[in-house]
């Protein structure tokens, strides 16, 4: 993509670098068509062809409590004048290669080299535009992309931190262990297992319970902050950036709006506590149609069959929630094979090979028939020691001065910490937030003019989710705010002429501050303990 001088621009014209004009950038943009992990091969670097991108990363909304990462979204406009897009011309370079899941990456390269985003072909969809000009708008997606379309399975594991319940998640979903970057975590949980559950909410549901943050780094990894990494990680206890409407300010913006407050303030927090109990061991699932009635089914000489026996189900109590450990099934005791379907016949049990997969609510029984011929299934159970979840217990915190203030505002979603295992944490969980939500918090949105100057260009290629920046509107904007905000969502648009700006919504880091943090934060600077 081409950078220029657009005379519209104010640029520092004592400056340039590389051949490019002052306070532009130079970019590349790639997709990995023969998906073979890099953008090295031929048609590779789609940048010439590339008339606008815009990309967006980070918070559906700019909340620390009630706004979620969500999947980057790219938009890339290529000329297609050749038809190169074009999924159904068979004469192009890419002809079946414009498939969904390609690799997409969007970089800059100077003043400063930086990865913008980083994300996965969805769509490609060729146009004409009002001028009669060939286009296609390519739409990649980010890495939770393939976490809100995927269901895992997790083993219970009891007694783990909720960086490891991350871990579990993305190694579920098969995510590469070189594109993540996961914290410990704080809190410890105290049973933690999936049956058929979607990956991104569990995610959620262990965000949550930590009071961290899961999101995508621009580089396409998936990152888990625990809930101190906004207290103690340098680009958020040191401002990044500072963006000011006073006149000959260096970094300026272009447009603020400020979001009404009263939207993010909560003033009760209810949270949650299951507590869980494990079995002794019992026959928890039987084969149905395994018996010596006559109705056996068949596994024939030399195949195998998979068979899944799952607890819970559909029959049995409603408290029960996974099994704790499951049994290998044992010959004779756990399954018989027979030559005849009603179990008269020579028992060719010893000619199987059984072998299994254990997760929390399912076991997957593979049997393979060695014997020399046709056999019958008349037994097959699945042992193991069940979970029963015990009553709910709800602690609550409010605060009667904010509820007097603003009205009764209970948060909705206490149940999404679902994960938090005792009456002292779920007490703390409750005080952490309300201490910081129970006031109006300036939560604003951003727009700035990237080419305004190098300095400036450097610092919106560099910025990412969860920086800190300072922001001062009580100049001309009149909103009298000179503070502190971390970036919760991040928007670049890149047009014509390298044209660059760029979007921030920005969550006040007055609600968090205040916390103590035992090992980093100075005596007396913090009036509130974190836990």
């Amino acid at each position: 993509m081409a950078s220029g001088y657009d005379a519209s621009i104010s640029y520092d014209a004592s400056k340039s670098y590389d051949g490019t004009v002052a306070g532009f950038a130079s970019y590349i943009v790639s997709v990995d068509w023969d998906n073979d992990g890099d953008f090295t091969d031929a048609n590779s670097n789609v940048t010439d062809d590339t008339l606008s991108v815009t990309t967006t990363q980070g918070r559906a909304l700019a909340s620390q409590l009630t706004g979620n990462a969500v999947a980057g979204l790219c938009e890339i406009v290529l000329k297609n004048n050749d038809g190169k897009y074009s999924s159904f011309n068979t004469s192009s370079a890419l002809s079946g290669n414009i498939l969904p899941n390609r690799a997409v990456k969007v970089e800059a390269t100077s003043p400063t080299s930086e990865v913008i985003f980083y994300g996965f072909l969805e769509s490609i969809v060729p146009s004409v535009d009002v001028t009669g000009n060939n286009i296609a708008k390519l739409i990649a997606l980010g890495s939770l992309k393939r976490f809100a379309t995927t269901n895992v399975s997790i083993p219970s594991a009891t007694t783990v931190g909720t960086g490891a319940c991350i871990t579990a998640i993305l190694d579920a979903v098969g995510w590469s262990a070189t594109l993540r970057t996961i914290a410990t975590g704080k809190s410890t949980i105290a049973r933690f297992y999936a049956g058929k559950q979607n990956a991104l909410t569990l995610l959620r549901e262990v965000e949550a319970t930590e009071g961290g943050f899961v999101r995508e780094g621009k580089d396409g990894k998936i990152i888990f902050e625990d809930r101190q990494h906004r207290y103690t990680a340098s680009r958020c206890t040191t401002s990044q950036a500072t963006f000011s409407d006073a006149s000959g300010a260096s970094m300026s913006y272009t447009g603020i709006v400020q979001r009404d407050p009263m939207d993010f303030i909560y003033n009760k927090f209810v949270s949650e506590v299951r507590t869980e109990t494990v079995g002794s061991l019992a026959t928890l699932w039987t084969h149905p149609f395994a018996n010596t009635s006559g109705n056996a089914p068949k596994i024939e000489q030399g195949d195998t069959v998979t068979i899944i026996a799952e607890y819970p189900n559909d029959y049995t109590a409603v408290n029960q929630t996974s099994v704790n450990a499951w049994t290998t099934p044992a010959s004779t005791t756990d399954y018989l094979t027979n030559a005849a379907q009603n179990g008269t016949g020579t028992n060719t049990t010893g000619d199987m090979t059984v072998a299994v997969v254990k997760k929390s609510t399912t076991m997957e029984i593979k049997i393979t028939n060695g014997a020399s011929s046709d056999v019958y299934l008349t037994k097959l159970q699945a042992r193991g020691t069940p979970v029963t979840a015990s009553s709910v217990v709800r602690v609550m915190a409010e605060d009667s001065a904010s509820q007097t203030a603003y009205g009764l505002k209970e948060y909705p979603a206490g149940s999404e910490a679902k994960w938090i295992g005792t009456q002292e944490e779920a007490n703390n969980w409750s005080r952490y937030h309300l201490s910081a939500f129970k006031d109006p918090t300036a939560t604003i949105t951003i727009n700035v003019n990237a080419n305004a100057s190098v300095d400036s260009m450097t610092e919106a290629l560099s910025l990412d989710v969860s920086d800190r920046v300072t922001v001062t509107a009580s100049s001309r904007a009149k909103l009298g705010l000179s503070r502190d905000f971390y970036i919760e969502t991040l928007r670049h648009t890149i047009t014509a002429g390298g044209k660059h700006d760029l979007s921030l919504d920005l969550s006040d880091t007055e609600g968090y501050s205040g916390f103590w943090v035992l090992g980093t934060s100075k005596l007396g600077e913090g009036t509130r303990l974190a836990y």
